[in-house]
């Protein structure tokens, strides 16, 4: 075992490559976890540091495929309210496009006009930028909510723009549902799916086989979305 200092946490080292060692007082059993390109022993309080080591060395062939198949992720970058930069609007990219003037916000086409008094300050362009986004993810997700509600049978009490770090809406018990304004950055027919999620909700406030049931019947391409959100959609989630 590597020694460490009191602020990091112990590791084995094998083949070149430092284990951490994860040790919980509730843990019955030494398993083994590979996660943004780390391996990870975990284990019960009482095992000594050579019984974690015998058990490492014996899965040590498929701790090693998996940091093959699974390799670090690169980080993602930023969006930023620079003169010539693109932001993500319904799968499309935005030119942004920034001028002197009255506060003024207009999409042409494929590109955003931008006038504010002080356009060289980032900070100001960023916030009027999300400002911008976020009204237009509550029109455009108010109209889509009405037209599935129709084909529901139900509609939400209200619709509320949020900012969320992990999911992309949500459905409450007094029928009010949130979105993430991050949605609108994604393709349409993805956000779509996220509507009809919701909404289900409304008839069904769990995850059960009934619910999937009613989200697939109302949205037929439901699979094709939930995979494009998992593959793409921390990246969405992040950079803005």
């Amino acid at each position: 075992m590597r020694k460490s200092s009191p602020l990091s946490a112990p590791t084995l080292t094998i083949a070149g490559h430092d284990l951490a060692i994860k040790r919980h007082p509730r843990r019955r059993r030494l398993s083994l976890r590979v996660r943004a390109g780390q391996v990870e022993v975990l284990a019960p309080t009482s095992v000594a540091f050579a019984q974690l080591k015998q058990f490492a060395n014996k899965h040590q062939a498929w701790w090693l495929e998996a940091l093959r198949s699974h390799p670090v992720a690169q980080p993602i970058a930023k969006r930023v309210a620079e003169e010539g930069a693109f932001w993500p609007l319904l799968g499309n990219e935005i030119q942004l496009s920034f001028r002197v003037g009255r506060r003024q916000i207009e999409l042409c086409d494929q590109q955003l006009i931008c006038q504010f008094p002080q356009p060289d300050n980032a900070q100001v362009r960023y916030k009027h930028l999300q400002a911008w986004w976020r009204e237009y993810a509550y029109q455009h997700l108010s109209q889509r909510t009405q037209f599935f509600a129709q084909a529901l049978g139900e509609a939400p009490s209200e619709i509320q723009i949020k900012t969320y770090r992990a999911r992309w809406g949500s459905c409450d018990a007094r029928r009010r549902i949130q979105y993430n304004w991050k949605l609108i950055c994604l393709p349409s027919w993805v956000v779509d799916y996220v509507v009809v999620h919701e909404l289900c909700h409304l008839k069904q406030m769990n995850h059960s086989p009934a619910f999937w049931q009613l989200v697939n019947r109302l949205y037929p391409d439901t699979p094709q979305a939930k995979a494009w959100l998992k593959q793409h959609g921390h990246q969405y989630i992040h950079q803005l």
